[in-house]
């Protein structure tokens, strides 16, 4: 028989019931046991389906919690005693399935006090209990009770709350977390941080160097086995630890998790040890390879591909008697590397972890932690996101990665308005919903211009190619003309993007953000109108702007660019006061 157990959050949605009922039949999965159906005790969905009549079902009264079991149509099953919980916490059922005595509990933990409640379901099931007892379901704890899995989850929910105000959240995670560079909002992610400092923690067991007591005392837990042998293999085809210390389990967990960001290859890395191959290689015999300088496979690699035999021959001085064993390392790493088989596969370019690991020692300046934080996060660069390959489409050009860092960093290190920082990021991403966007989303909605109601409205051309709001744009470029020394190019990558001549003075940059950024939020508080915001309008706003700055400034002295810029503002509205 084939039993499965799935947490499913909820199935009162018929599509979900659907989804997971043709997820059942195309497994040929024979019992289900389902955790967090979500039912009330007054009203159960009817899940119809001619392939698992047999359907017990705990709700409780209200929308939380619930345990079904589904038993498919061809098990002969014959029930001698069943115990349903009336608050939707677990199913037992004792009885015949195809023949075989079974005891079988579906149960779904509570979030505290796990102890007591198992204490509680094993007295229950020991009442009870006939022949073999198969105990399935979601347990809400993890092996060992000392360790607390929801402290950085709890933190982290408690800084979504402050920075959101309780409401659901706008921008995504991942780049809330991002650097500056990235576009990000450097935002510390908890559980990334949680998972570096377990990360940090197990460097001085991968390189060579006197190792703390602590490391000592775990290298002798984990005998026969070496950590930094056996961390390095794939999950299935790691040796299994006879009780290894928590503190091992943990680091274990969390390397799985994040392996594809630590190692270069998703199968077998480069930095696995030459040793930790006679776990998953049967009589393998590494001791030849080890001892002449090949510790790791980066050492029997050219790039991506294994370097032939004869060339480790002469390079290592390896002996004939070891062929069969480079046999061996080949046939292994065709079936999990195919690229080391390859006659051309290209050069390969190792981790951070990997080049530590390879060389057995840390970088002269290392912050280990802050390392671990990087690796684990690994943003995308902003020139292979989304937003800047829609940009490259619709301006026709496509910027570098070192110019998308420039025009996404310069502004915050120019201006002190929040405002006008969001407004930026707002454009560079593209949160705007323009009628295209709204079209894609609601069919019915028109995909023209509000404004000229003859164009697609493009995130472009609403904001810049539109024939209704271009004498805006030329209004905003006189004053650039007047006011900057170097005239920037009228075109949409400057006056939407900021993207400016590299060599512009900086306070001649700060002035030109302050006025397209304002001349943008006057368009965006015209959002789906025909108007076209005045000119005057954004020039009295950056008035403002300047006496909040000069506020600020009174806490912390401006620098000459600071001065320099609004110096210039000012001369220039003497001679131009409206």
């Amino acid at each position: 028989m084939k039993l499965v157990t799935y947490n499913v959050k909820g199935l009162n949605t018929p599509g979900k019931r659907r989804l997971l009922l043709n997820d059942l039949t195309k497994n040929q999965i024979d019992i289900a046991c389902i955790q967090e159906t979500h039912f009330r005790d007054d009203h159960t969905p009817a899940i119809y389906t001619k392939v698992y009549p047999i359907q017990f079902h705990s709700q409780a009264a209200t929308k939380s919690k619930g345990v079904t079991v589904l038993i498919h149509k061809d098990v002969a099953i014959t029930i001698h005693q069943k115990s349903i919980d009336p608050k939707g916490r677990y199913i037992i059922l004792v009885g015949q399935f195809n023949s075989i005595q079974l005891t079988l509990i579906a149960t779904y933990f509570p979030n505290e006090r796990q102890g007591q409640y198992l204490r509680m379901l094993l007295n229950k099931i020991d009442g009870i209990k006939q022949g073999n007892i198969i105990l399935c379901g979601d347990f809400n704890s993890i092996q060992s009770p000392t360790l607390d899995t929801t402290a950085t989850l709890t933190v982290q929910r408690d800084a979504n709350a402050f920075i959101w105000e309780g409401k659901k959240p706008r921008v995504a995670r991942k780049l809330l977390a991002a650097p500056q560079r990235a576009g990000g909002l450097t935002v510390p992610d908890i559980r990334a941080y949680y998972h570096a400092s377990i990360l940090a923690a197990a460097l001085p067991h991968l390189i060579d160097q006197p190792p703390p007591q602590w490391v000592t005392l775990e290298r002798h837990l984990t005998e026969p086995y070496e950590l930094s042998h056996v961390i390095w293999l794939p999950k299935p085809l790691r040796p299994p630890m006879v009780d290894p210390p928590e503190q091992i389990n943990l680091l274990l967990q969390v390397w799985d998790t994040h392996r594809n960001k630590l190692s270069s290859n998703s199968q077998v890395s480069q930095a696995t040890p030459i040793q930790a191959l006679t776990y998953c290689i049967p009589t393998f015999h590494a001791t030849p390879w080890h001892d002449r300088g090949v510790t790791t496979l980066a050492q029997a690699h050219t790039g991506k591909r294994l370097t032939d035999f004869n060339t480790l021959q002469q390079t290592y001085n390896i002996p004939n008697t070891s062929h069969f064993s480079y046999r061996q390392l080949a046939s292994f790493l065709h079936n999990h590397n195919p690229d080391s088989t390859q006659q051309d596969p290209g050069p390969h370019i190792h981790t951070l972890w990997e080049d530590i690991c390879i060389k057995r020692r840390l970088p002269k300046i290392h912050r280990p932690l802050s390392s671990c934080y990087k690796q684990i996060l690994q943003y995308t660069p902003l020139a292979e996101a989304s937003p800047a390959i829609q940009w490259g489409r619709e301006l026709g050009t496509d910027l570098t990665n070192q110019q998308w860092e420039d025009l996404v960093t310069s502004p915050r290190k120019l201006i002190k308005s929040a405002t006008l920082i969001e407004q930026h990021m707002k454009m560079v991403y593209r949160w705007y919903l323009v009628p295209e966007k709204l079209h894609k989303l609601y069919p019915s909605s028109s995909p023209e211009c509000w404004r000229c109601t003859k164009h697609i409205g493009t995130t472009v051309h609403v904001w810049w190619h539109c024939p209704l709001i271009q004498p805006f744009w030329k209004a905003v470029q006189k004053v650039l003309k007047e006011l900057s020394l170097d005239e920037p190019q009228y075109e949409p990558s400057t006056y939407l993007l900021l993207v400016l001549a590299p060599k512009t003075p900086p306070y001649i940059k700060k002035l030109v953000y302050h006025l397209l950024l304002t001349a943008q939020r006057a368009i965006a508080r015209a959002w789906k109108t025909h108007a076209t915001p005045p000119i005057e309008l954004v020039l009295a706003e950056i008035d403002n702007q300047k006496i909040y700055e000069k506020r600020f400034n009174t806490v912390c002295p401006p620098n000459e660019m600071t001065r320099a810029t609004w110096e210039r503002w000012e001369a220039w509205r003497r001679e131009h006061p409206t």
